[in-house]
């Protein structure tokens, strides 16, 4: 993977794509300390809440997953020069449906939703909540 800053350029819609899929691979392959470098500073408490509801069962059995997930963008709207959505689609993801639950591998795919903002020349991923699936 070939990695180049999330802000400057001219082209806002590839910079957003390139952070919201930096972000999303950090997610779903559960590095939330890396993720955090691509949200703002108030998603911190849902990379947080994430982090601690890790149970030693499901790290465990996340250390004999072979195949990890992978991300792409799908799609990325402007809202303004300030806002963007983009849409990520995850393969071979990794879910856990419940907290203290088992992480379910191997799910097909599944598509997410993620707003992002600007702050000074980076874009970066604002989430509320944590994220839904639209499958």
């Amino acid at each position: 993977m070939t990695f180049v800053s999330c802000g400057g350029g001219d082209d806002k819609e590839k910079e957003a794509a390139l952070c919201a899929e930096r972000f999303a691979h950090c997610y779903f392959n559960f590095k939330y300390v890396d993720a955090l470098a691509y949200t703002t500073e108030d998603s911190r408490r849902v990379l947080e809440f994430c982090a601690s509801n890790m149970s030693r069962k499901i790290v465990d059995s996340l250390k004999n997953i072979i195949d990890t997930p992978t991300v792409s963008v799908v799609e990325t709207s402007l809202k303004s020069d300030s806002e963007a959505e983009c849409r990520i689609k995850v393969e071979n993801g990794i879910f856990v449906d419940t907290i203290g639950g088992y992480p379910v591998p191997g799910q097909r795919e599944k598509s997410f939703r993620f707003m992002l903002v600007k702050e000074g020349r980076e874009w970066k991923i604002r989430m509320a909540n944590l994220p839904r699936s639209e499958k």
